[in-house]
């Protein structure tokens, strides 16, 4: 009798074993390191105008180092500021809170869904009383300086904390995808207009288009525009036509090469062009290391931005 209840123990222990190891072979703990935790809030304009508190049990995700400021970055892909406090026992978001209300015009029963990456951003959606997500009330056919420089200091301050196996937004495989001149040369079009851009450090806080193929080819871009990476993925961006005459992709584009690009890899930028040569898609085709595009036809434009 004694022996036979050891033999089931053993077989209950050997059959735990047998678990463990197929969830960790299945990638659960790979699961586990992409988690990104979310939280929602329901916008009552009595408690929820100057102020936002985070639910108590959520601040266990920041480990015990709760940031002074962190950034929110909307459905245009749009930067914003805003700052956490602890006040009575509360976490709060507070100076930046308001103006992110006002300018997404926030009304009783907004849904609103925030999505922590680890690194002080937040993803907002913000979706309405009937279930619906609300369309960004924004123009974003422009920017200013200081809307520029938030996305500009949020990449800066993750650059200053190094590399980390939680960074910011799903990594996309691209980073590890090698294409060869050759390869890239077949997916894109012999006669479709394009230009190349080798990245630099200032290249991954913004890219200015090559005026020339604009010009050549009569392309009327969209203020709204998605990068379409290598794996087909869309990453919405905004185009700013700047006074000077320089056209530059903007808010979101910093996203799209925190994970994509490195520093030496060379993009070739092709733009979709639809009916009336106007274009809400460029492909980004990524080279990597010391693969370059050899002397390009008349089709290709190259250009140094820094």
């Amino acid at each position: 009798m004694f022996v036979s209840q050891g033999n089931q123990e053993k077989r209950k222990r050997t059959r735990q074993r047998e678990t463990a190891s197929q969830m960790d072979s299945s990638g659960g703990h790979k699961q586990t390191q992409a988690y990104r935790p979310k939280f929602f809030k329901l916008f009552r304009p009595a408690s929820s105008s100057h102020q936002l508190s985070i639910p108590h049990d959520f601040v266990r995700h920041f480990n015990g180092r709760i940031p002074e400021k962190v950034y929110f970055i909307d459905g245009a892909r749009k930067y914003w500021c805003v700052q956490l406090e602890e006040i009575g026992g509360h976490m709060l978001f507070t100076n930046g809170w308001e103006r992110f209300k006002r300018a997404h015009f926030l009304n009783f029963g907004d849904f609103l869904v925030f999505q922590y990456n680890r690194r002080s951003l937040f993803e907002v959606e913000i979706f309405d009383r009937r279930g619906c997500m609300k369309e960004e009330p924004i123009d974003i056919s422009e920017s200013t300086p200081a809307e520029d420089k938030l996305e500009q200091d949020y990449t800066a301050e993750q650059g200053e904390a190094g590399d980390s196996s939680e960074a910011s937004g799903p990594k996309s495989t691209n980073l590890e995808k090698s294409n060869t001149p050759a390869v890239v040369a077949g997916l894109v079009a012999s006669k479709t207009p394009h230009f190349v851009l080798s990245i630099s450090r200032c290249t991954l806080a913004t890219v200015y288009i090559h005026k020339s193929v604009v010009k050549a080819f009569n392309i009327a871009l969209k203020p709204k525009t998605v990068l379409r990476d290598q794996n087909g993925q869309a990453w919405p961006v905004r185009i700013i036509f700047k006074e000077d005459g320089r056209i530059a992709i903007g808010s979101g584009w910093s996203y799209f090469a925190n994970n994509n690009v490195k520093v030496e890899d060379q993009c070739v930028f092709e733009f979709v062009l639809q009916r009336g040569n106007t274009c809400e898609e460029i492909r980004v085709h990524v080279l990597r290391g010391n693969a370059r595009m050899k002397k390009p036809s008349s089709h290709w434009h190259w250009h140094r931005q820094c």
